[in-house]
């Protein structure tokens, strides 16, 4: 029963560094004219990350 815990905490733990690294690294909101383009797409792209991880989370866990 423990170790089913497991994968589901690591997949949350790995989200929660995803959406900081993501709010920290690509602070597009910040960036001038053509840097902000790179920006967003490296936003978006962890999100992208971010709802797989999610998304994996809640289809694999049986309570």
């Amino acid at each position: 029963m423990i170790l089913q815990l497991w994968p589901l905490w690591g997949l949350i733990a790995l989200a929660a560094f995803t959406l900081a690294a993501t709010l920290l690294g690509h602070a597009f909101w910040k960036m001038p004219g053509g840097q902000r383009v790179h920006g967003i797409n490296g936003f978006l792209a962890n999100l992208g990350l971010l709802g797989g991880l999610l998304a994996i989370a809640l289809l694999t866990h049986q309570p």
